[in-house]
């Protein structure tokens, strides 16, 4: 079943601005990532081998948020091309 096409052209607009959107959400936050990661490394530095379990529980949420902003990076990186290979008319 074919669509359309002036509702394909419509469906691929909204794909090309979803992908682009995605594509510069990624880059924000890749340009964010080096200083976040420093900010880590710097709150690690303070609380050193701190024996406290705040410190630990702090250091274990800075390092999975540093994870999670790695997999966001990812996963938008993912669907800006996805979005860019989709071809509602085909």
């Amino acid at each position: 079943m074919t669509m359309d096409p002036a509702v394909a052209r419509t469906v691929q607009a909204e794909l090309e601005a979803a992908a682009r959107e995605a594509q510069a959400a990624a880059s924000v936050l890749m340009a964010l990532a080096p200083r976040f990661r420093a900010v880590v490394q710097e709150v690690a530095a303070v609380v050193g081998g701190s024996a406290q379990q705040v410190d630990q529980q702090m250091m274990t949420a800075l390092t999975e948020a540093g994870q999670q902003l790695d997999t966001a990076v990812a996963a938008l990186g993912h669907a800006s091309s996805s979005a860019r290979r989709f071809h509602p008319s085909r």
